[in-house]
């Protein structure tokens, strides 16, 4: 739409805009036209990920650089004391050990930066992954397997803040042509209708996609599972997932969040279980159409423990924690109350 002409229509009071509603249905086709057009670019987008990724793997990662840079100061520290025992000099100096301790730590964040790259395909889950604190990557790549392993708040990925602002989009698209018409009726009801057609994807889908929120969570958890699963080894173990506890909300938010993404991105219904697999096509819009508008419904109902499947859960069981022991816990309980309940009533 011409912000310009739509400026001398308002200062004009051109009763003629107002009068026909042609030119009002003129300007909504090409306004959705491109707005589906923006959302197939962030789709197509997501499909060059992975040849953007490669590309970007063939740089030195800065945390590596970083460690050289630790690594030659090192070097030139020894040189400039002429000191060649390195047990003694970090006895003597406290300025080398602050050197040697920085070098280590580059040295741990540079691992796990590589490590990161060459797991995790998606560049904006890479960014969020290489960026958490170091004392949450040793947690994941040391864990320590004597007692229970909690999942608390900060090891998961969460929306950015600012990605809100997405939320003005359709707003942006849509409110205009209740001003162009004079607030007539069909214009109402068309801009309320496609806000809320849209407004899922600008809410979730888009933010999720732009930030890498899902991917995150994802490759950070298959990445501490391998090292849960190597740690147990080490012991002349096997890992069981039900040692890992999950935190309930956010991993609530992460299987609706999902089942809403593979809505629009069918790579991702790969990784999570979705309740249009293996459907015909009618059943297969059906159930995508309510997953775009209301996952939450499929997964309360997983949670309660009323479908054989866990929608939104990861395929790969290992990854789910002790998601399904919890389930059934929380079904037993609830059919001890109701049993119990009912030998109130008879009594």
């Amino acid at each position: 739409m011409d912000l310009l002409l739509l400026a001398h229509l308002v200062a004009d009071g051109n009763q003629d805009a107002k009068a026909s509603s042609a030119p009002v249905w003129a300007t909504w086709v090409p306004a959705v036209i491109t707005l589906l057009g923006s959302l197939v670019v962030a789709w197509w987008s997501g499909r060059k990920v992975d040849k953007q990724t490669e590309i970007s793997k063939q740089g030195a990662p800065p945390e590596l650089l970083r460690y050289k840079e630790w690594l030659e100061a090192s070097e030139k520290y020894k040189g400039l004391v002429n000191f060649e025992n390195v047990d003694a000099l970090s006895i003597a100096s406290e300025e080398y050990r602050e050197i040697e301790a920085s070098r280590k730590l580059a040295f741990e964040i540079a691992i796990w930066e590589r490590k990161v790259l060459a797991v995790c395909p998606n560049i904006q889950a890479q960014k969020r992954m290489v960026q958490i604190p170091v004392s949450k990557i040793n947690e994941i790549s040391n864990p320590d397997i004597s007692g229970e392993i909690a999942l608390d708040i900060d090891s998961y990925f969460r929306p950015v803040i600012s990605e809100t602002l997405w939320l003005i989009v359709p707003f942006i698209y849509f409110s205009p042509f209740i001003f162009i018409s004079g607030f007539s009726g069909p214009s109402i009801i068309f801009s309320l209708f496609a806000i809320a057609l849209v407004l899922p994807a600008f809410y979730s889908i888009i933010p999720n996609h732009n930030n890498g929120t899902l991917e995150a969570n994802f490759y950070t958890r298959k990445m501490r599972v391998g090292f849960l699963e190597e740690k147990y080894k080490q012991q002349g173990e096997i890992y069981n997932s039900s040692s890992l506890k999950t935190y309930d909300y956010w991993e609530k938010w992460c299987m609706v969040e999902g089942l809403r993404y593979s809505t629009i991105f069918d790579e991702w219904a790969d990784y999570v279980h979705c309740p249009w697999a293996d459907k015909g096509w009618f059943k297969r819009k059906w159930h995508k159409v309510w997953c775009y508008f209301c996952p939450g419904h499929y997964v309360r109902r997983s949670l309660k423990g009323k479908t054989k499947v866990l929608w939104g859960s990861y395929k790969d069981d290992k990854l789910n924690g002790n998601l399904k022991e919890k389930i059934k816990l929380k079904k037993k309980f609830g059919e001890t109350l109701a049993e119990f309940l009912k030998k109130l009533e008879l009594e």
